[in-house]
């Protein structure tokens, strides 16, 4: 994540290349999980369609 000081609040970035720390994730990074978050990628992938149809 990065923090970048505009006047008196703060703005963040969050970079999607770092990987995941923990043992259970570790071959996937940052990226990969916020793909899973975002509305748009789960429609595009059809992943509502299958939440759906179970």
């Amino acid at each position: 994540m990065i923090r970048e000081r505009r006047g008196s609040r703060n703005a963040y970035q969050i970079r999607a290349e770092p990987p995941m720390r923990h043992q259970l994730v570790r071959g996937h990074n940052v990226g990969t999980l916020l793909a899973l978050l975002e509305p748009r990628a789960r429609e595009e992938s059809g992943g509502e369609e299958q939440a759906q149809a179970s």
